[in-house]
């Protein structure tokens, strides 16, 4: 089973109707676990609450996503930081819309999953073994 961490721009961009990480990721690899840390539930709670119009609706609606989820405790308050290191403490996958996030956790070793053009999902780092 894959160990895949979905963060909030992730789970924003499946509302989007851009890319559903989640069923493409479910047709890349075979058995998935999606899981999300306790940061990124803060982060969308926040985002649903303090923001207004499209960007919170969709927070709330990832916030239903995230339901079906298994939670990981937070490592850090700051949701990027958290990412890498629950990452790399339980050898997931992050996936991710955001570019500078990306290009931290690669340079970092860890696997990420994030959309291309044509609405398709890649994972760069990622050997299954």
């Amino acid at each position: 089973m894959v160990k895949v961490l979905l963060d909030s721009s992730a789970l924003i961009y499946c509302i989007s109707g851009k890319t559903n990480f989640i069923v493409e990721l479910e047709n890349l690899l075979d058995k998935v676990d999606f899981c999300v840390t306790e940061s990124t539930v803060r982060e969308l709670i926040l985002l649903s609450k303090i923001r207004r119009g499209s960007l919170a609706s969709s927070a709330k609606k990832a916030l239903e996503i995230v339901k079906k989820a298994k939670i990981l405790k937070s490592e850090s308050e700051n949701v990027d930081e958290d990412l890498l290191i629950v990452a790399k403490k339980s050898k997931a996958i992050v996936a991710t819309s955001d570019k500078s996030l990306r290009e931290k956790l690669i340079k970092s070793g860890v696997a990420v999953a994030f959309p291309t053009k044509g609405k398709r999902i890649r994972i760069d780092g990622f050997v299954e073994l």
